[in-house]
Parts: structure tokens; sequence; C-alpha cells
């Protein structure tokens, strides 16, 4: 059961050539140059981090020569983005990192994700920057075989929490949240819905240490897929009830920002009985989960939201993909809240791009976003994308 950074099982069909999207001088959103490690076969920036407006980290891996990935992080101080040396645990063949959350512009970050050797399971993995980017020892489930960290949310450099999942690969997957108080890392119990078969919250966003939410989805004893939300009170984690479109048969939630303690947004997708992945938006108003209308791409045979980040409770940015009218995901997809309604904004396609995938973003201000994922060019590898707004 090995779950990536892309929650919503996106299967990049390369062989479908979508046309570049032209997007006039109009658009807000802006194409940032973004390297990719020497000798690379295909980059991906699956999570990104800004604490202040002029300072982005972003994480994801890179595959090398003999079906290898390793992990990736990328740094920006508002001129250019550069790649930063980071370690792989001892043995592993595939090591990637899924999210990220940095306390102050120069100062902190902590990545998460996971790394195996080749044809094994799953260890879950956290790095910490701090002028340089090193391994942290994290507390393992006991008896579990396979763990993965998917998310993680800092508040300050002795308070993060980090969420995913572990257990046996043919039996259950039980939901798990560990905890840093800066100096170590600690599990800290928390439920799965009643009869969840497998559980894996994919992100988390904590406005203070005494709370958190985390977001995902979990499987009932049917196989049916069905959203998940868990929330910290600063004593224990509870699930909370979800609501599912009406019509759905299965829903996900990718990704949550939560500006206050008792103000959250969380998106992904549902799908349809034809099949179809439709976005989905729901907020938290500090009792309930509602699910809030948002735009769909005119024509587009499928919609994804996989990230949201929201600086105040009036001001949203979620990002995606949406498909064509094949059903063919790989065109960029921004949705923006104003506190009353959603509504699509225009963002650039890398020239040339056959898809582009926006996986994460982090608006450290309702007027500075930034937003990364992955491109496919013609005539060359998968490629880093990051934009900025």
């Amino acid at each position: 059961m090995r779950h990536r950074f892309a929650p919503v099982g996106l299967v990049l069909v390369c062989a479908a050539l979508l046309g570049a999207q032209e997007v006039g001088a109009s658009a807000p959103w802006a194409i940032q140059p973004t390297p990719n490690p020497p000798g690379s076969l295909s980059s991906d920036l699956a999570g990104v981090s800004c604490p202040v407006v002029a300072s982005c980290t972003a994480v994801g891996d890179y595959l090398v020569p003999g079906a290898e990935s390793d992990t990736l992080a990328e740094r920006w101080k508002g001129g250019v983005w550069v790649v930063q040396p980071t370690p792989n645990p001892a043995g592993a063949d595939l090591s990637w990192l899924s999210g990220v959350s940095c306390v102050s512009a120069d100062a902190y970050c902590v990545a998460v994700g996971a790394a195996a050797p080749l044809f094994s399971e799953d260890l879950m993995l956290a790095e910490r920057w701090n002028g340089s980017w090193t391994i942290q020892p994290t507390a393992t489930p006991a008896g579990s075989i396979t763990s993965q960290l998917q998310g993680v949310s800092c508040t300050a450099t002795s308070a993060c929490t980090a969420v995913g999942g572990y257990g046996d690969p043919g039996g259950p997957w039980p939901t798990l949240a560990e905890r840093w108080n800066g100096t170590g890392w600690a599990i800290q119990p928390t439920p799965n819905p009643v009869a969840a078969r497998s559980s894996l919250p994919y992100g988390v966003s904590c406005p203070t240490s005494a709370a958190c939410t985390a977001v995902g989805e979990y499987l009932d004893t049917a196989g049916d897929e069905l959203m998940l939300a868990e929330r910290w009170n600063g004593i224990g984690w509870v699930v909370q009830p979800t609501p599912n479109p009406r019509g759905a048969t299965s829903s996900v939630l990718s990704a949550v920002s939560c500006p206050s303690a008792t103000a959250c947004t969380a998106v992904g997708y549902y799908e349809t009985s034809a099949g179809v992945q439709v976005r989905l938006v729901e907020a938290w108003n500090g009792a309930v989960w509602a699910i809030q209308p948002a735009p769909i791409a005119a024509g587009a045979g499928g919609n994804l939201l996989t990230g949201v980040s929201c600086p105040a409770t009036t001001a949203c940015t979620a990002v995606g993909t949406h498909a064509n009218s094949s059903g063919v995901l790989g065109t960029p997809l921004v949705e923006i809240w104003n506190g009353t309604v959603w509504a699509m904004q225009p963002s650039p396609n890398p020239a040339g791009s056959l898809q582009t995938f926006l996986n994460a973003a982090s608006c450290p201000a309702v007027s500075a976003c930034t937003t990364v994922g992955q491109y496919f060019p013609r005539a060359a590898v998968p490629a880093t994308l990051a934009e900025h707004y």
C-alpha cells in the first residue's frame, strides 16, 4: 500500500498531447524558473511553505538513473529558486518529501515523507532545516511494517504536527499523528472512523499548538473511498463528520488550511457514478463542516483540487488540475475565495507543456501566493514548476 503525494491518483497520460493554455498579460500568476538536479530523469515539487512574502521552501523528489528517487528541496528568497542539498536515509533506493512547514524566513523548516529500499516497504521520513537539512529520528508505531508521513504543520521551532499512516501492506492501515516538541517526535493516539478498513490523512494545518485539523480519506469495509477529517483540541484527536456531495460514489480531501482555531477550508474531489472527478471544497466554522459551491472549468472532463492556503478567513487560494473534454488531466486549475464566493483565476502553462499539475500552495499574505508542482514538456523530462502571485 504505497501512497505517494498525489492522493487523487493522478495518472499522467503523456501520450495525450495537450496543447499549452495561452494566458494573457492580465493573468495574475507568473511562472518562476525552477532548477532541476543535474542528471535527473524527472523532478516534482509536492509541497511548499512561505512563512513570509519573500521566502519559500518547496520539497518533493527527483528520479535518478537506475529507477531510484531522491529527496528534493528548493529555496526562494525573493530572487531565484536554488536547490538545497538534502540527505537520504542509508540504504534507501526510494526517498521523497511530501510536505513542508517553515516557521521563519531563514531559520527553521520541517519536511516529511518516506523512504524505502527497492521492492521493500516504506518507512516514514522527517527532515529539518536549521541552516542545513538533517534527518530527524521519528517514532515508529508498535508492530508497523510500513509507514509514511504525508503532511506537517509547525507553529514554532518546538511545536510541529505530522500526519500519515502505518500498518501491514495487506492489512489495516490506521491513521498516524506525531508531535515534535523541539527535542523529539512522539506518537499521538488518533481515532479511525467506525467501520474504516484503512485510513490516511494527507494534510494538516495547525493555527495554534492546541488546534490542528487533518484531512484525507478512508476505505470502509465495502471498499468505498470516503473523506476523512480529524481535529486536535490540545488534549486528543477526534473524528469530525463531513458531508458528502449528492450523488458522490467516492470522496477525498487532499489538503486543509486553517487561518484560525475556528475556521478551516479543505479541498479535494469526489467522483460521480459516471466516473467523473469533480472538485470539492468544504469549510469548517468551528462547529460543523459544510460544502462550499465552487466553479468548474468549462468543458473539462474532470476537476481536482490538491492544495489550499488561506492567509485570512476571507481569503483562500486552491490549486489543482482539470481535464480536457476527453478526460485527460493536465491543465492547471486555480480558484480563489473572497469570503463570499469561489471564482476561477487564470494561471499560465509553461511553454510547450503537454501536462501541468499544481500540487500545493502557500500564501503568506492576501496579495502574495506561491504554488508548486510539475509539468511535462515536449521531448524533455518532467520538470519542477513554481508560479507566484
